[in-house]
């Protein structure tokens, strides 16, 4: 690959696309710049392998060219290639680790005392909901039937009454 980057791109012609792509002007206004023929930048950078169309693809083309160019050559190091793709890592994370002391440690009756009174906390629990439940259930049906036994008084009047039309 640097033998092709030799001979397709020289030091002129990735400053010219550089310049073309973090600048906002156009082709021919780098071309002037650049003294270079109408339309030499426009098939340069169509030449690109990495170029669809847009300025942004031209990014990562453009760090690979221009990351560590060796002055006159335009290679890359081999160190050069290696710190870019992985860069020094100056501390190491330590992973978290859980430690227990013998002081917080229990014994197998504190253990199975301490179980029992989850288990019992939990049943409370339950107790105390289904008895609210049960609570609710029961004001549910006294409503439900004084609901009722007002509207049969209503209606019951309304029901003995002779009809007037014929």
């Amino acid at each position: 690959m640097c033998e092709e980057n030799k001979k397709f791109w020289d030091e002129s012609q990735i400053s010219a696309i550089n310049a073309w792509h973090s600048s906002g002007k156009s082709f021919s206004q780098i071309d002037e710049e650049y003294n270079f023929a109408v339309g030499t930048l426009f098939t340069i950078v169509n030449a690109i392998p990495d170029y669809r169309g847009t300025r942004s693809s031209i990014s990562k083309w453009l760090r690979r060219m221009t990351g560590a160019l060796i002055p006159g050559s335009g290679c890359r190091t081999t160190k050069a290639i290696s710190s870019l793709a992985t860069p020094a890592q100056t501390t190491k994370k330590k992973g978290m680790t859980k430690k227990t002391s013998p002081s917080t440690r229990l014994t197998d009756t504190e253990q199975t005392i301490l179980d029992l009174t989850r288990k019992l906390n939990a049943a409370t629990r339950k107790i105390e909901k289904l008895e609210a439940d049960r609570k609710k259930a029961e004001l549910r049906e006294e409503f439900q039937s004084g609901v009722i036994a007002e509207y049969k008084k209503l209606v019951k009047p309304a029901q003995s009454k002779k009809s007037t039309t014929k």
